[in-house]
């Protein structure tokens, strides 16, 4: 089991206790306005980009939370930062030691530098803390041998019953997907947030919903 970097870069102002918000965004980064940024973000060329890969989590503005949400982002992964794990896509996230991640994972130099997607959670500060409480339903596709420079289009939905995560080409067309049924007690709700750690990469294009 790896161990979870960037947990410190969440952000002090996130609660647990907020109460669910409805969610509607659109935001092609004009501005940096929806968010809540550390100096590792920047707004590059209409782009959110963490170019050192020490983004952690960037939540969006004002920790709005859902419990039925839907996050995506055009994602272009750039070049590792680290020789450790790489990681970027999408998120929510309920406080530091309670959330769900959607990602691009680059494995650590000395493991072969293997590049698949997954979807994990992290509950009471437990890394793949899932795997008791989830049952996989089979896709057709739940692996990626993602490149570099190349960009994917990531969506994370979770509801009360399960949690799934898609990728998508520039078309639309369905790379790969990663569905569970939630058969015990895992994180539900949570803010919206994209994620970097050990990875230059870009968003853009995100659109979130929840209620």
């Amino acid at each position: 089991m790896r161990k979870f970097l960037g947990m410190a870069l969440i952000g002090a102002g996130l609660a647990a206790g907020v109460c669910a918000d409805e969610i509607k965004l659109s935001d092609k980064f004009t501005d940096a306005s929806n968010w809540s940024l550390n100096e590792n973000w920047q707004l590059t060329d209409g782009q959110m980009t963490c170019s050192n890969g020490n983004g952690g989590f960037m939540l969006l503005k004002d920790n709005k939370t859902s419990g039925d949400l839907s996050i995506e982002a055009s994602i272009t992964p750039i070049e590792a930062k680290n020789e450790d794990w790489k990681v970027g896509g999408v998120a929510v996230v309920k406080d530091e030691a309670n959330f769900w991640a959607f990602c691009l994972i680059e494995s650590p130099n000395n493991e072969g530098k293997k590049h698949f997607i997954e979807v994990k959670e992290m509950k009471d500060g437990k890394w793949g803390a899932e795997a008791n409480a989830i049952k996989v339903i089979p896709t057709a596709n739940g692996g990626l041998n993602w490149e570099y420079n190349t960009t994917y289009r990531l969506k994370l939905v979770l509801n009360s019953e399960g949690i799934t995560g898609t990728v998508s080409d520039k078309s639309g067309k369905v790379l790969a997907e990663i569905k569970e049924q939630f058969t015990g007690d895992v994180v539900k709700s949570g803010t919206p947030a994209l994620r970097s750690s050990g990875l230059a990469v870009k968003f853009d294009n995100v659109e979130i919903s929840g209620k």
